[in-house]
């Protein structure tokens, strides 16, 4: 008898402390936005707060389009981080 398996595409969201390195993980079925933002709140409640600065890589659901310095964050991650009270900064270009 064959086994029949399923294989699930899942997103990922990695959020590091840069003091303490200590590192928060979670994995969702989808690559929404809402997923992408709901796994920052988790990260904020597993780490008791907020940061003041957040980095972000080049990653679509943060930045929507980069020139050089000239970044264009995502709206939503705007109005996310604005709520929250935190400054999200793009990760120095490594080119």
């Amino acid at each position: 008898m064959a086994a029949s398996a399923q294989l699930f595409l899942c997103a990922r969201c990695r959020v590091q402390l840069s003091h303490s390195r200590q590192v928060f993980l979670c994995f969702f079925m989808d690559a929404r936005m809402d997923s992408f933002l709901r796994g920052h709140v988790e990260a904020f409640e597993a780490f008791g707060g907020v940061a003041q600065v957040l980095l972000y890589d080049n990653i679509r659901s943060a930045v929507l389009e980069r020139q050089g310095d000239a970044i264009r964050f995502n709206p939503p991650l705007l109005a996310f981080a604005a709520h929250h009270r935190y400054e999200p900064r793009p990760v120095a270009d490594q080119r």
